[in-house]
């Protein structure tokens, strides 16, 4: 099982973290992509407060994924103001 955080762009649901050659990212466990989002989110939190960017109110969510089956369940979503 891998897990994956995911953004809501329009009505779709992707993948939008990648590594530094721009390929999407997963992890190998819930607690891993639960870190990942944090800090993701933590960053944008400070590129806001720095006045780099405006507040993002994007939803996300972890999911985790079976090659076989696609989206096996909704680990967790959020919709936070950053």
């Amino acid at each position: 099982m891998q897990y994956e955080i995911q953004t809501k762009i329009g009505n779709i649901w992707e993948n939008t973290i990648t590594d530094d050659e721009g390929n999407p990212v997963t992890f190998t466990t819930a607690q891993e992509a639960v870190d990942e989002l944090a800090q993701h989110q933590a960053d944008i939190a400070e590129a806001v407060a720095n006045g780099d960017m405006l507040p993002s109110y994007d939803a996300q969510r972890i999911v985790s994924i079976d090659s076989a089956q696609g989206i096996v369940k909704v680990e967790c979503e959020t919709v936070d103001p950053v």
